[in-house]
């Protein structure tokens, strides 16, 4: 199962698809294509009237099997992520940590295009992540 970022799913859902992103996802077309709800909420904030919120949101559930939703299970595997980075001399935005708990807690490979964020060993030590290279 794959829990798609932010970063993805904007590269994904332009006029013209990121080629490096299209690739992957065909790699990986057998896989379980899932989200998290503070992805989208992140995503749908970078529209600015109720009816292009309204059609991503259905674009967003068309291209998903599921968003999963943000549950107490989330926000304590974020409190533990967070500390064990903490323990590392590490750290993430909390936006970033909650999709990477989302798919840590569902036992997913987060799958990011956000290699400043996430390309660090004391990250992949903790949850399975794969970047996508869109240089």
């Amino acid at each position: 199962m794959l829990l798609l970022d932010t970063s993805v799913v904007r590269k994904y859902s332009r006029p013209s698809p990121d080629e490096a992103v299209v690739a992957y996802l065909k790699a990986h077309a057998s896989d379980v294509r899932v989200t998290s709800a503070t992805v989208a909420s992140e995503y749908l904030s970078y529209y600015d009237d109720q009816s292009a919120v309204r059609r991503q949101r259905r674009h967003l559930e068309s291209i998903f099997q599921r968003i999963y939703r943000l549950t107490t299970d989330v926000a304590v595997e974020t409190a533990r992520l967070r500390l064990l980075l903490t323990d590392q001399e590490a750290s993430l935005h909390r936006g970033d940590l909650l999709h990477l708990a989302a798919a840590s807690e569902i036992g997913a490979t987060f799958v990011t295009a956000g290699a400043s964020e996430f390309d660090r060993p004391e990250i992949h030590g903790l949850v399975d992540v794969d970047i996508i290279d869109v240089s």
